[in-house]
């Protein structure tokens, strides 16, 4: 390290305001876009808890909770707080992504600049990590902050180390622990952060000396520290020594993953050894290829199941090439092997050793890789160009000209994480028999049909349902026993119009998946439109013993039962609704109706039918015939005839003006029922 002249803390904030305006002004743009279909929902759009914000019951959940394999409380508390601030409005969450993506590039340049003390080539491995299309996902996908959380975590500790080595002391030594741990509790793949923390020792510190470790070791002695000192020695034992509790927090952290990932294989789950390996070196070489040439980048790239020998033989020889190469400038340019061993090492928590998810390869996990490729590029290219002619203008061009292509292809990758449709649409025509791809691509299109359905244009979503329904197909044809894809496959046959073929996709996805609540669910709306109540009764008891608070589960249920005259059943499914959520109109109603019209006097509860039929009409406005209606039939059930003429009479008014000529007449029916001093009751 060197001593920073007086100019130098000047061109630094200045290295730092145009990293900034670089950052926003190629990516604030991702605020006027959607959330995704994939991953989104899981992490905010669909996820209850973390709706409601930072909570005790929020704080429980995050801490014990585990999702897509990992154990990241972190990040779960960072979507809450999101939530608390800003709702589900996309722009704030992705904005969010953005400065924090912005916060990582700006720590990445001064602990670059304090490690090495070279500004130029700190700000420019910033800039290119900043603006790279490969990092394009890590920032216009709101799933995943937890990567961006945990670099911030990654790179904090990197400063911590490094005011560690300046003046060794308990305190400093227990902020960098602290740190670490925070990065694993955002996202665990920051486990291979210990090994990096020795390379850093080897160059640039140069901490490592021969020798053993001295008795007592790792007590980190005290001192006074000034800025810009040389790191204390150590020898090597020592230095690995000091990070055992380091390497004790990874290996849990290890476990931990490696045990969770053990249930999200999927279909890969069964990959053997050899084409695990084979993957794992194919996809080095691709991460390395698309570093250079950025082109064909996709939100997921499908695994082959195993790939030819020509290919792995290909990329052995690169890497190995690659290896060699730094290994015999070992002593003359420490950097090529300080950030190829970064590079090889921070992939590999990633590179599908442990299979967990169907993707090959994914850009997002190249974001803390990349720091050490590119350290090791731009110090190469540097130390290469000495005795050039003009060579600051030369590499001062060439840096401009990486920066400009960056920021253009990330540009035009940006474009199409606009949307779900986009991304995906974009994903299949650049990838080869894309399943995953495929299935969210009718997923999204299926998403847009329902919220056209619920704005009543019918028909535009019936078009965008036949729409989804190739994806679907497609999906199953390139990944037969695809759960999902039958799951989805018969809820569009279903919404088309057609629940006896949406039956068989979803006994075909119970078969795949025989605990999953939501096609049990599907299975059982669509069994109960076709008047099968015994069946779609059995289903929906099924999908409230997954998942007890599932309301509407709850609701459809008390329905079926009411069809099938079980209308004591169907009051303590109402009742359990209404615990689950008081004020849901149509619950109250319906449960209003059986406590004032059911044949046995068991059942009945004209006092309780008239509050809860009177909350009903309050909570719509009394805009409802059939609620008014309900309350008229609780008033007639306590005696209050006068109350349930007139409400009938309004119920048949109302019902009229909104053209509800069956209502109408139902009312008329009950008025001069009621006229007659008789309570309405349910036909057995």
């Amino acid at each position: 390290m060197t001593t920073p002249n007086a100019a130098e803390p000047y061109r630094n904030w200045v290295i730092a305001l145009l990293l900034a305006v670089a950052v926003l002004a190629l990516f604030w743009r991702v605020g006027d876009y959607d959330f995704t279909n994939c991953d989104d929902p899981e992490y905010v759009t669909a996820n209850p808890v973390v709706q409601q914000g930072i909570t005790n019951e929020g704080l429980r959940w995050a801490f014990a909770n585990g999702s897509a394999g990992m154990w990241h409380p972190l990040t779960w508390l960072s979507h809450m707080l999101d939530c608390q601030l800003f709702g589900l409005n996309p722009a704030a969450h992705h904005r969010v992504n953005v400065v924090l993506h912005l916060l990582n590039a700006l720590l990445l340049f001064f602990v670059l600049k304090r490690l090495t003390g070279a500004q130029e080539r700190s700000a420019l491995v910033a800039a290119i990590f900043a603006l790279h299309p490969l990092h394009v996902e890590s920032v216009a996908w709101v799933a995943e902050r937890k990567g961006l959380l945990s670099a911030c975590f990654w790179i904090l500790t990197l400063w911590a180390y490094l005011r560690f080595t300046e003046r060794r002391s308990w305190p400093r030594y227990l902020i960098t622990l602290l740190c670490f741990l925070f990065g694993v509790m955002a996202k665990p793949v920051v486990v291979t952060l210990p090994f990096v923390m020795l390379l850093l020792d080897f160059w640039p510190l140069n901490r490592l000396r021969a020798g053993s470790a001295a008795p007592g070791s790792p007590t980190p002695p005290t001192g006074e520290a000034t800025v810009g000192k040389p790191p204390d020695t150590v020898s090597i034992p020592q230095a690995i020594l000091e990070k055992l509790p380091f390497f004790a927090i990874s290996l849990a952290a290890s476990v931990a993953t490696f045990l969770a990932s053990r249930t999200v294989e999927g279909a890969l789950a069964d990959l053997s050894v050899s084409a695990r390996l084979s993957n794992a070196v194919v996809s080095y070489a691709r991460y390395l290829g698309k570093t250079f040439v950025p082109v064909d980048l996709a939100v997921i790239y499908p695994h082959p199941g195993t790939w030819g020998v020509a290919a792995t033989f290909a990329s052995v020889l690169l890497l190995g090439v690659v290896s060699l190469g730094a290994l015999l400038f070992l002593r003359s340019r420490p950097y090529l092997v300080v950030g190829w061993l970064w590079f090889l090492g921070t992939l590999v928590p990633m590179i599908g050793l442990v299979q967990a998810g169907s993707q090959a390869m994914a850009d997002r996990f190249t974001y803390l890789p990349h720091i050490g490729l590119l350290i090791a590029c731009v110090w190469g290219v540097a130390d290469l160009s000495r005795g050039l002619p003009r060579r600051r203008t030369v590499l001062t061009a060439a840096g401009g000209l990486a920066l400009i292509a960056c920021a253009w292809v990330s540009l035009a990758q940006l474009r199409h994480w606009r949307n779900s449709f986009a991304l995906f649409s974009h994903a299949v025509s650049v990838t080869r028999d894309n399943a995953i791809a495929r299935y969210n691509l009718g997923q999204a299109l299926s998403l847009q049909a329902q919220a056209l359905a619920d704005r009543n244009r019918t028909a535009d979503a019936a078009a965008l349902w036949r729409a989804s329904l190739p994806h679907y197909e497609e999906a199953l044809r390139l990944r037969p026993g695809y759960a999902s894809a039958e799951n989805n496959l018969g809820l569009t046959l279903a919404m088309l119009g057609d629940p006896a073929a949406a039956t068989n996709h979803y006994a075909t996805a119970l078969r795949l998946e025989p605990k999953n609540e939501a096609v049990h669910f599907n299975f059982a709306l669509a069994l109960s439109t076709l008047g099968q109540w015994d069946a779609a009764i059995e289903h929906f008891q099924t999908v409230i013993a997954l998942a007890p608070g599932h309301a509407l589960a709850h609701v459809h249920l008390a329905l079926s039962l009411t069809a099938v005259a079980r209308h004591g059943e169907a009051l303590r499914e109402y009742r359990e609704v209404l615990r689950l959520n008081p004020d849901e109109p149509e619950v109250l109603n319906n449960l209003a109706w059986i406590l004032a019209a059911h044949p046995s006097a068991e059942l009945r509860d004209g006092a309780q039918a008239v509050k809860l039929a009177a909350r009903a009409c309050e909570l719509t406005a009394r805009r409802q015939p059939v609620f008014l209606g309900t309350l008229a039939a609780a008033h007639a059930e306590v005696g209050e005839f006068e109350k349930a003429i007139e409400t009938a009479q309004q119920a048949r008014d109302l019902a009229l003006s909104l053209g509800q000529t069956n209502v109408a007449q139902l009312n008329e029916q009950f008025r001069k029922l009621y006229q007659e001093r008789k309570p309405a009751r349910i036909n057995p």
